[in-house]
């Protein structure tokens, strides 16, 4: 296998509690497993340096959980780590995901000196009682006071996550979050339906009839009326859930739905190797107990292997690639596969012109905005195809 650039995303699993809604590879407390896990983190690295020398990484995206969770020092210590195994570019794209009543002066300071240059803050909700409805540990007025600390940090390039589609939310409500985040300096919204996960709290609650979330039509209203209100204060959309002043997209999560490369490291974290037209998918151990046992061993954390072939491939690049409004490159889509994909989906994409769900412009495959706001029927033209 060869592959000389990727993205690296870096887990780190540690939260103050779990949301109600959360199913993501988290844990709460387990402070004394920190600065262990960050070793292993940096071995795991390690292994993957040696198996790819020189590799060049152009973003790096410290997600989780909540990374400002970590002991002072140790987001330091693995960006420094990070430099000496890969060639992070001078002008890399730096993450770093933070929950509001996490941050101070001192590790905002940490973060700016060891090259973090944007962070990711979530406020979901406009009201406190919105945030305790789904088992937020933070307030309003924590995300205005890590908002301002982060400005006076020096942290312009800022996203602030808001959801829509809580317990007792309205749109009035929505779009309150919309206009707090904007006025904290927001560079980037990422604006997420809730999605009720099968086996978390908020989920049995729902089943169970103690809780209720509006409905479809109001979810509908407060999408629309979100999407309308970032659009006027200068957030244009540019993927499914995600708004940007120019120039503040997500240059990481570009690359996944450009379908490009990515490494993985931690607990649960995937990756997605280059094998030319197709790709191989790893997943780590989500233990992390197994996860520093193995690392710390020089054995591989990685729990399972998937083998993506060339048809797979193709399937991904348009159903990722029709979640932004860049859309497909139909001259890049042939020359990594060697075919065109205006030939091969010759007859889905006449079914979704008609449907104008999508339109071509300027060599690009794009969806419209109804093929934004209806993607799933726009992958499934394609899933036989794949087979």
């Amino acid at each position: 296998m060869t592959m000389d650039r990727a993205a690296l995303y870096l887990h780190i699993p540690f939260c103050v509690r779990k949301c109600a809604y959360c199913d993501f590879v988290s844990y709460a407390g387990q402070e004394d497993r920190m600065r262990p896990y960050a070793d292993a983190l940096l071995r795991e690295l390690a292994g993957w340096s040696r198996e790819y020398p020189g590799l060049e990484v152009p973003t790096i995206y410290i997600g989780g959980g909540t990374p400002s969770l970590l002991p002072d020092g140790c987001v330091a210590r693995i960006l420094k780590g990070t430099r000496g195994f890969f060639r992070v570019v001078p002008d890399a794209e730096i993450t770093l995901e933070a929950n509001p009543g996490t941050l101070s002066a001192r590790k905002l300071d940490e973060y700016a000196t060891a090259g973090v240059n944007r962070l990711s803050v979530g406020l979901q909700a406009s009201r406190d009682e919105l945030l305790r409805a789904v088992g937020r540990a933070h307030t309003v007025r924590d995300f205005t006071e890590a908002a301002s600390l982060a400005r006076d940090a020096g942290f312009w390039n800022l996203n602030v996550d808001v959801m829509y589609g809580l317990p007792g939310q309205t749109v009035s409500d929505h779009l309150d979050a919309v206009e707090m985040a904007a006025g904290a300096g927001a560079q980037h919204v990422s604006a997420y339906a809730l999605t009720l996960e099968a086996g978390t709290p908020l989920a049995d609650a729902v089943r169970a009839g103690e809780t209720v979330l509006p409905d479809e039509d109001a979810v509908w209203e407060m999408a629309d009326a979100g999407a309308a209100r970032l659009e006027r204060l200068g957030l244009a959309r540019y993927e499914i859930s995600n708004y940007a002043r120019p120039g503040f997209h997500s240059r990481h999560n570009m690359t996944y739905w450009r379908n490009g490369p990515y490494i993985g490291a931690g607990a649960a974290a995937h990756s997605c190797i280059s094998m030319g037209d197709g790709a191989e998918r790893l997943e780590n151990t989500p233990d992390i107990d197994d996860y520093i046992g193995r690392c710390m061993e020089g054995a591989s954390p990685a729990a399972a292997r998937i083998k993506i072939s060339k048809q797979e491939s193709m399937f991904e690049t348009m159903m990722l690639g029709l979640r932004t409004t860049e859309g497909v490159d139909i001259e890049a889509f042939s020359e990594r596969y060697g075919v065109s994909a205006d030939n091969i989906y010759q007859e889905q994409l006449a079914q979704l012109l008609e449907q104008e769900m999508i339109c071509i412009q300027k060599g690009r495959i794009k969806p419209t905005a109804l093929g934004l706001d209806f993607h799933s029927r726009v992958a499934l033209q394609f899933v036989e195809k794949s087979a």
